[in-house]
């Protein structure tokens, strides 16, 4: 009987933080600064201490190493930006449906703070 060749194991996050940024000759120092953290929270990730980043992290960080934030989380797909993103540091590709999504909730929140700026004027104008 001949057994099956099992999968070899997913690439774990800060494994794969840690070959992009080295494949693309980039310090850990200047990958910190250029995300805004320490140099000490990118070791961290790469070492596994950190088991994930935060989602602005994790963006600014898949930005700087040119592949897409799904892939980088997750390792899925095979990481390469859209052609529409390519070579366009901090540009991240959002499915349309997202951006639907968000548009909706901003046109809300603009309402409820427009709402709140009435009441808000309407007292003022009582204590007056």
């Amino acid at each position: 009987m001949t057994q099956s060749a099992s999968p070899p194991p997913a690439e774990p996050f800060g494994k794969r933080v840690k070959r992009l940024r080295e494949e693309q000759g980039i310090l850990a120092s200047h990958a910190a600064y250029l995300c805004g953290v320490t140099e000490g929270a990118i070791r961290q990730i790469e070492s596994g201490q950190t088991k994930s980043a935060s989602l602005h992290v994790g963006i600014r960080l898949a930005a700087l190493l040119h592949v897409e934030p799904r892939y980088l989380a997750f390792g899925e797909g095979d990481g390469t930006e859209e052609e529409s993103v390519k070579g366009k540091p901090g540009v991240i590709s959002v499915p349309r449906s997202r951006i639907d999504v968000v548009e909706t909730q901003m046109t809300q929140a603009l309402g409820r703070l427009a709402a709140a700026e009435r009441r808000l004027e309407k007292v003022e104008q009582r204590r007056r």
